[in-house]
């Protein structure tokens, strides 16, 4: 699952050359955010995008199902034993990686150059409210079935990171060849620059949600995400005392 722009790809990469993963063509299917009602027929069209020999395991990963309120719902039906995997970034950062990436797949489409700048920024900052999604997708799943991966941790440590995330989707152990743990920075964006005060507006608008994503992921480590780890402005506490650097 995970938000764009938060290692997706690289992640999937890595799960997808395990020998008990049966490879998926294609990472980002999409289909789930059609049943916004979902059925038996729904579930049954969706179950053979997905044909596995014995042992063997398989699954998608769509960004965009994050911020999609419905997705819940559809899983429940369409997928009711699946685990989840949600990778998060520092929101901010997340959201100067998001503005380029709408722009680079989207310019044009909407024929006003104001709008879809101001569409541009809208999309990115709402995929950026990481806790807020994930408290509405354990509702319906439950929280027992998401495990919450942060990206500036799976940079950092990534085989300690990758190894969590076979324990919990019940595959063996397994590592990866130092060619595809380097993937991570094959792609990347310019990010959008940023004034003071649009940062400073932006943790302002994130911080709450933060504190959900901390409650519902306690092992959140805030002290990778410097945009969090200081006031936004005045004597405002703090939600981390530590500073330390992750970006992509």
């Amino acid at each position: 699952m995970g938000s764009q722009k938060c290692g997706t790809t690289w992640w999937f990469s890595l799960l997808d050359a395990h020998p008990e993963v049966q490879a998926q063509q294609e990472k980002e299917l999409r289909t789930l955010i059609a049943f916004r009602k979902p059925t038996r027929d729904d579930a049954e069209a969706y179950a053979r995008w997905f044909p596995r020999p014995p042992g063997k395991q398989i699954g998608e990963w769509t960004p965009s199902y994050m911020a999609c309120s419905w997705v819940g719902r559809a899983i429940r039906v369409a997928a009711p034993e699946a685990k989840l995997l949600a990778t998060v970034r520092d929101p901010v950062e997340r959201y100067r990686s998001g503005v380029p990436q709408w722009r680079k797949h989207h310019t044009g489409s909407i024929g006003d150059r104001d709008l879809e700048e101001r569409k541009a920024r809208a999309v990115a900052l709402r995929r950026g409210f990481y806790g807020s999604q994930l408290t509405q997708l354990a509702d319906s799943v439950g929280r027992d079935r998401i495990l919450v991966l942060q990206y500036e941790r799976c940079a950092r440590d990534p085989r300690g990171e990758f190894a969590r995330t076979l324990e919990f989707l019940g595959l063996s152990p397994w590592q990866p060849s130092d060619e595809l743990l380097a993937q991570r920075s094959a792609v990347t964006v310019t990010k959008e620059p940023l004034t003071d005060d649009e940062r400073r507006r932006l943790v302002e608008l994130y911080a709450p949600d933060v504190r959900i994503l901390r409650a519902f992921a306690p092992g959140l480590d805030l002290s990778l995400w410097p945009n969090f780890t200081e006031p936004a402005s005045g004597p405002k506490a703090p939600l981390a005392e530590s500073r330390s650097r992750g970006d992509r």
